[in-house]
């Protein structure tokens, strides 16, 4: 091997290596870790391009909750993680993905959306030896998925009966957002009815879980919590008797 042929070699070795160099930076640039937030939404942008991951840190998800025309989900059950194509642009604006651990941990996404690289969204998960934590939502969670995804797949709760919809399991809001009872679900202990809600206005409207509960001893669920005109979202309220 002559000395030109040997600088050359030695030329494309330095490339390639810069070139790994470059590419290992700009993947850890994309991994975004963010702690686990029950009292509220946590925020990111993806990718508009590509395909983005979300991942339970020392957990799997089980699910995840979207709109179906902005959003498609694939969950990969053997590695236990999610990965989200937006299927329509929303720069200016946020759209929400609720994703569930297997430990009954839920989390809300707002998520924006932009020409950018694919991200790998990390949520960090509270140390399993924290005991005053696991004793406050373990179980209450594991028994709330269930109920959901009954609700979610239209079948009826265990331990609950469907009855008709009534005139005063109508749900009033504000214009221009409108809400119509789908099912009602009951046992001796409370109320389950489910709604669809609407936005009829031409602005995009935020919705806020507080907002909607009828009394101080109710809880509710948002599939989304930014509509757009006529877009509609899914809403579980239940109430104690």
């Amino acid at each position: 091997m002559n000395f030109k042929h040997y600088i050359f070699l030695l030329g494309l070795l330095v490339t390639s290596s810069c070139y790994c160099s470059d590419e290992r930076v700009d993947l850890e640039k994309n991994i975004t870790e963010i702690n686990f937030n029950e009292s509220g939404p946590i925020q990111v942008t993806f990718s508009n391009n590509s395909h983005n991951r979300i991942a339970w840190k020392n957990d799997r998800i089980v699910s995840v909750t979207g709109d179906e025309r902005i959003f498609d989900v694939e969950i990969n059950p053997k590695i236990g993680q999610a990965f989200v194509s937006v299927l329509k642009t929303f720069k200016n604006t946020t759209a929400t993905l609720t994703v569930v651990s297997s430990q009954g941990l839920v989390q809300d996404i707002q998520v924006k959306s932009d020409d950018k690289p694919s991200i790998f969204l990390t949520i960090n998960v509270p140390e399993k030896n924290d005991d005053s934590f696991a004793a406050n939502h373990t179980h209450f969670h594991s028994q709330t998925i269930e109920f959901l995804n009954d609700i979610l797949e239209g079948c009826v709760p265990f331990g609950y009966t469907q009855r008709v919809v009534q005139n005063f399991d109508e749900l009033k809001l504000p214009a221009p957002l409108e809400a119509t009872p789908l099912k009602v679900y009951e046992n001796p202990f409370e109320n389950v009815v489910i709604y669809e809600i609407i936005n009829q206005g031409r602005r995009p409207l935020t919705i806020r879980s507080q907002n909607l509960k009828p009394c101080l001893n109710s809880w509710v669920f948002l599939s989304a919590q930014e509509l757009h005109f006529r877009e509609t979202a899914l809403c579980i309220v239940a109430t104690s008797k």
